[in-house]
């Protein structure tokens, strides 16, 4: 599942459109908080499967199978050590 969120200005104040999606569907989400705080009310307090999102803190804590990191969102390049 794809867990990812983008702030977006109604009216003066800041809201959040969130997407969750899987292989199925896409589910869009309007909120007046960052989507993680949503995730729980959504999709429900675990996951059996893998969680893809960037590296936003609050996906961190969200129990799930194995969580899937956006390279493009980590704060420090991927080197190799070979």
């Amino acid at each position: 599942m794809l867990g990812d969120e983008t702030p977006w200005i109604v009216k003066g104040v800041k809201q959040w459109l969130c997407i969750f999606a899987n292989s199925d569907f896409p589910l869009f989400h309007g909120s007046d908080t960052p989507c993680p705080g949503e995730l729980e009310s959504i999709v429900g307090s675990s996951y059996s499967g893998v969680l893809s999102s960037d590296d936003f803190t609050a996906y961190n804590g969200y129990p799930v199978t194995a969580q899937q990191k956006c390279q493009a969102h980590l704060p420090y390049p991927i080197t190799s050590r070979y």
